[in-house]
């Protein structure tokens, strides 16, 4: 069993991963735009276009018994094919936030290279197609 650092719970469909140790959301980062006018010092003026997607970051220990889970997320990762994916930051309760969308999986915990049956936890990065849409579980 996961010792889980955060309450955050993470779904492929209606399907919830098991052995999540952490979960975060990652927005995507911004560069600034900076103002060099003429003798002064330079200054950030705005922010620009994001140059990243949305990340769902999720370290996991490893369950090969996880089949609507993690090995659909591993599957959906050599098909390069998308998951429908929903995040819960404080659990899948009624009331608590949910962001969920259409994500490709980049990275699963085998994937840069380690044998499959020697790795007992690793990471899943999940990138969505679009910002995820912000909502409230029912």
């Amino acid at each position: 069993m996961a010792t889980s650092t955060n309450t955050a719970e993470v779904y492929v469909g209606s399907n919830e991963i098991a052995g999540i140790v952490d979960a975060a959301l990652i927005p995507p980062q911004r560069q600034t735009i900076v103002s060099h006018p003429l003798g002064a010092e330079p200054q950030a003026i705005d922010l620009g276009t994001a140059e990243e997607l949305w990340r769902l970051e999720i370290d996991v220990e490893i369950d090969k018994t996880d089949t609507n889970g993690q090995l659909a997320l591993n599957t959906a990762y050599e098909n390069a094919s998308t998951v429908t994916a929903g995040y819960y930051p404080e659990g899948h309760t009624s009331g608590n936030e949910s962001q969920t969308g259409t994500a490709y999986v980049t990275q699963t915990p085998t994937s840069g290279g380690q044998g499959r049956n020697q790795v007992k936890e690793g990471k899943y990065i999940l990138e969505f197609t679009t910002r995820p849409t912000e909502g409230v579980v029912a």
